[in-house]
This record gives structure tokens, sequence and C-alpha cells, in this order.
């Protein structure tokens, strides 16, 4: 027999979730520009009009950013903040914190300078991150998606233009603004996606075998532990002073996916922000040889077992008081 108090416990969980996240709102399309209509679209007598398509594009840009920024305060602001700080009023009730956008350093990325990609930040936002808050918001429709990444590229670019105007005012200069822009893109915009040789994906024991020895060779046993149970160097704090902990590979969870390729990308590229370090020193092979011996060292039924799943609950109204009892049987009805 289960009393009445699950009922009570049950709805207490659900309403300290929902403090995190607001009543999903319908998709936000963003809507055509001033004075552009579904008519206007499909005949475009004007567009070749000197200067249109610019029109046209950034009518689409500002178009898109309000609409990522009305999703942004629906499902993300209260943890990440108005502002994109990291500072939303759930923040201090997780661990690990949510990223403070405005810092522009993204862990998982996979570009030439680790900025991250469109595909960076979308994957983020479909697959969430396994071992953290931030869960998984594939049910929003593509185009909400593409705004939401807009948006949050947009807090990254003004954090990192702002702090370029702090140091130049601790100066006593004002930036010139051309500068200052060729300055912010080149913090803020991805550059091209690495390349993974082909031929490298394709696991064996002999990799596995010469990845252990990479493994002690990098020094990942100094910080992973020698068996990878992440309990090595254990002071450990992110550029922003937030302590942290090393991976403990053996559980086989990890932010940005188990996938070869994903992982080739955080060794290669270590991870933004935080002490892990890029791996560029070694070689291709020596890479995927390394990532071969991370992954035996898991069930690969792990990772699937802790990514985030939405999930309907449908609630039926009681049509009187709940009594003090509820037979088992009342639940499966």
């Amino acid at each position: 027999m289960k009393s009445r108090k699950i009922v009570l416990c049950f709805a207490v969980v659900i309403s300290l979730l929902g403090a995190g996240c607001s009543k999903a709102k319908p998709p936000v399309t963003p809507q055509p520009g001033p004075g552009k209509t579904e008519a206007t679209k499909t005949a475009e007598p004007e567009a070749t009009k000197p200067g249109m398509a610019e029109v046209d594009g950034t009518a689409a840009a500002e178009s898109q950013l309000a609409a990522g920024k009305e999703l942004f305060t629906t499902y993300c602001a209260a943890c990440h903040g108005d502002t994109g700080d990291g500072n939303g009023t759930a923040a201090r009730f997780l661990y690990p914190k949510p990223r403070n956008f405005r810092d522009a350093k993204f862990r998982l990325v996979t570009t030439t300078n680790r900025v991250p990609s469109d595909d960076d930040l979308t994957r983020v936002l479909e697959h969430g991150m396994p071992g953290s808050a931030m869960f998984s918001f594939a049910h929003l429709a593509e185009s909400d998606r593409r705004a939401l990444v807009a948006y949050v590229r947009q807090l990254a670019r003004t954090g990192v233009e702002d702090r370029l105007k702090q140091a130049a005012a601790e100066f006593g200069e004002t930036p010139d603004p051309a500068e200052l822009a060729a300055d912010v893109d080149s913090k803020s915009k991805p550059g091209p996606g690495i390349t993974i040789p082909a031929g490298l994906l394709a696991s064996s024991d002999e990799s596995v075998s010469r990845g252990r020895q990479i493994y002690v060779k990098q020094g990942c046993v100094s910080c992973h532990g020698d068996t990878g149970k992440g309990d090595g160097v254990q002071d450990q704090r992110d550029d922003d002073g937030t302590p942290t902990s090393p991976r403990d590979y053996t559980r086989g969870i990890f932010k940005g996916g188990r996938e070869t390729e994903q992982l080739y990308a955080r060794t290669l590229l270590g991870m933004p922000g935080s002490p892990m370090p890029s791996s560029a020193n070694l070689k291709p092979e020596e890479i995927a040889d390394l990532v071969h011996y991370l992954q035996s060292m898991s069930d690969p039924s792990a990772q699937a077992k802790v990514e985030h799943k939405r999930v309907r609950l449908v609630a039926k109204r009681a049509g009187q008081s709940l009594p003090e009892v509820i037979p088992d049987s009342d639940w499966e009805s």
C-alpha cells in the first residue's frame, strides 16, 4: 500500500524541477522582416535592387536573434541567467555550474581555433551534457534550435567585446571601432573544423595497447589515474575558479558523447575553460589509439543509460479527494 505522502513528495519534486524550466511554449519561428509577407517572398522583383539582399539578410538575422532571446528566456535563463552569465536563479543548486556564455569558453568544440561551430552548439542542445543538469532540447523545432544557437553566440560575442573595451579603458584608451570588430571576430567566430584522417576510427586490440602506452607517456595518469578512475590530482579548478575533478573514464560518461570522433576532438583540442589541455603534440594515429584505449575502459552501453531523455507523464484528475491510503491497483489504472 502506498500512502498519500508519496503523492505529496512527487508533487514537491515536480515543482523543484519546474523551477528551472518555464512552461513550454509553441515553437518560436522567426517572422519575415518588415514589409515582407509570404506573398512577397515568392515574387521578388525588388530583390535585384542594390543592397536589397543585405537588408533582407540583416532583417532575417535580427528576427532570428529576437526569437532566440525569447526562447532563451523561456528555457535557459533560469540556469544561465538573463544575460547568459551563468548566474540564473537555479544556478546555486547545480553542480557543475551552468555555463557562463559571456566567457566564450565552450567545452565541446571541434574547430581549429576552439570556438564552437553551430553544429557543436546544436549537438549540445540536442543531446544535453550527461553528468550535468544540462538536458536535451531536441523536442524544439529545428528553427528554434538554430535561433537559440544564434542568440547564445551573440551572448558570447557581447562578452568578448565588453572585455576588450574594459581592457582598453584600463589604459585610458578608446578602441578603434573597426579594429575592435576585427578583434571580436577573431575571438568569437569559429574557424575551420578539424580533420580526422580516414582509417583511424576503427579500434583493435593493438590500437588499445598502443593507446595505453600513450596514456602513460602523455601524462594522463597524473589526473585521471593509472586505471582511469579519475583518482589523480584532485585540487583542480576551471578558469573561473570553480572546483572541478578529472573524468572517471571507467564510468563511461562523456559530456560530449563517447563517439570516436567526439573523443578525438576532446583529446586534440582539450576543453576550453577547464584543466583538460590540448594534446596537439600527438600525431593523428596516436590520438586515435589513445581514444580507443579510453573507450576500452567502460561498457559502451553506459553512455546511453545516462543521456537525458524526455518522457511525457499523463496525470489524470481525481474525481474526489484522495484517501489517506491508496491501493496499489489504483496506481496502475
